[in-house]
């Protein structure tokens, strides 16, 4: 690429096309790797080049300069390539099933981003979102499927990502999460397993707990205290009750991801076996959709997997040589077995009492 200082003005040239509302998701999506590279460049090769920006840019420049600026900060270099997801490649249609809940997505926080001179004032969207329910129904995808809906930059953060060995590290990357996002915005933040890190408040809590609390109280209210910019935080959980009061009244939006009913579990099986010879009737879709009540999404795909594992298993010395389209059809009786073999994440007693306290 040269030297970087011959090369200043190629960089600048980027880095304008980066911020540019048009360009952003082209470069994120083709260029990403030349330009997350290249735009490491020292902050101080700018000086010479910000008299030479037409004055209506101030906005632009303020952009690049902060944003050269957080490449010198390690917690958001650490943020950027350990949790920026630079291809999102599921959209809601590859999501089977929730129907009601893409449309209350698409009303709450994809209309308002694609349509932001509509929802303003009254009608500003929510800048939190809670997904909670049963683990292995989807919250993770939901959530990328959201970002790739408004073309936006997403943040994929795991809550022991933010739980650090040293004391004040985690309150840092924390506020670096936020600031990367604010710079980069639009963009979505997703933080899964929140209750972890934001549980209820005790008398025997640790003091760098009750900090990484307080700095994401401040960074939450930091995104909600403005209607122009535009960025969402959308946090899972299995567990709300668990969540601080403090956390969740903050999220004026909570969606219930629960299992999957049966005419879902029915397209499910179907689309899991779309590419799979099977002799399956419609009547033995549904019989199979039944026996699968009480099975998350993610236990139905372990369940679907082990009964195609099935006709490979009956005389594994045939593998070797046997043509593809000789393989045994996926039956019923596979089915059968698999669901012997498969028992679903939560017992029917556990749901139950799951249902019971948070429906």
């Amino acid at each position: 690429m040269g030297n970087i200082h011959s090369q200043k003005w190629s960089y600048i040239g980027v880095l304008v096309l980066f911020f540019h509302k048009s360009n952003r998701t082209k470069f994120l999506n083709r260029r990403n790797q030349w330009l997350w590279k290249n735009c490491k460049m020292e902050f101080d090769l700018l000086n010479n080049v910000t008299n030479k920006l037409h004055k209506n840019n101030n906005k632009l420049l303020n952009l690049i300069i902060n944003f050269l600026q957080a490449q010198k900060d390690p917690y958001c270099q650490q943020i950027i390539e350990t949790s920026m997801i630079r291809k999102i490649d599921v959209g809601f249609e590859d999501i089977i099933g929730l129907e009601h809940i893409k449309n209350q997505l698409e009303e709450t926080i994809i209309l308002p981003n694609l349509r932001p001179d509509i929802y303003t004032g009254i009608r500003a969207p929510p800048k939190g979102i809670l997904f909670y329910g049963p683990p292995g129904n989807g919250k993770t995808l939901l959530a990328k499927a959201v970002a790739n809906q408004i073309k936006c930059c997403f943040f994929n953060i795991s809550a022991s990502t933010l739980v650090q060995k040293h004391l004040g590290e985690g309150e840092k990357l924390m506020r670096a999460l936020f600031d990367v996002a604010f710079q980069l915005q639009p963009s979505v933040i997703f933080v899964d397993e929140i209750d972890s890190i934001l549980s209820k408040r005790s008398q025997n809590e640790h003091e760098a707990s009750r900090r990484l609390k307080t700095e994401f109280l401040i960074s939450f209210d930091g995104i909600q205290s403005s209607d122009q910019d535009r960025v969402f935080l959308i946090a899972a959980t299995n567990r709300p009750q668990d969540i601080d009061d403090a956390v969740l009244r903050r999220f004026t939006v909570k969606i219930l991801i629960d299992q999957p009913e049966l005419k879902v579990r029915v397209e499910m099986v179907k689309s899991l076996l779309s590419k799979v010879k099977n002799n399956l009737t419609e009547q033995q879709f549904q019989y199979v959709a039944e026996k699968l009540q009480g099975y998350s999404a993610s236990d139905i795909k372990a369940v679907v997997k082990e009964a195609c594992m099935r006709p490979l298993r009956t005389d594994r010395t045939l593998i070797l040589s046997i043509h593809r389209q000789d393989i045994r059809a996926v039956s019923k009786e596979d089915f059968d077995f698999a669901l012997e073999q498969v028992k679903p994440t939560l017992s029917q007693q556990q749901y139950e009492e799951y249902v019971k306290n948070f429906k």
